[in-house]
């Protein structure tokens, strides 16, 4: 199992999945000129798993979108992006990282918890019909 950086190289791949997540549609311009941006790609024997997407703005970390294809879930896949993205936002100094998760996301939430991020916010329809919950953890 490897985790790769977006780049222009397998960019396709990233849009594949954000395809199966339900998220909006990406051009190569658009996303490659966000510096605050990280994407990273999760293969395991050159397919791709998932990805996770992150923004680091000085200080501050916020993820923005996690992503397990539905055959690789349930294999501690997330756990290895979440890990990962921990690591390199203490590498980076970050005081903290934040991130909403759908009310009803059970499985999100309990995820997040493991990894010390706690409830400290609610967000009134977030998510069109349903309120988000805004979790942070502080580094």
């Amino acid at each position: 199992m490897k985790i790769v950086e977006v780049k222009v190289s397998n960019f396709q791949q990233f849009r594949d999945c954000l395809k199966f997540a339900g998220q909006k549609d990406e051009d190569w311009i658009q996303f490659q000129n966000n510096p605050f941006r990280y994407c990273y790609l999760l293969q395991e024997q050159d397919v791709v798993c998932g990805y996770i997407d992150f923004s680091i703005l000085y200080e501050r970390a916020e993820l923005n979108h996690i992503y397990i294809k539905e055959d690789y879930r349930r294999k501690k896949y997330a756990s290895k992006l979440m890990e990962w993205m921990i690591e390199q936002c203490e590498r980076m100094h970050c005081s903290n990282i934040t991130l909403e998760v759908r009310e009803s996301n059970l499985a999100a939430q309990k995820l997040y918890q493991h990894y010390q991020f706690v409830a400290v916010a609610r967000r009134d329809k977030y998510y069109q019909t349903e309120d988000a919950i805004l979790m942070e953890r502080t580094m």
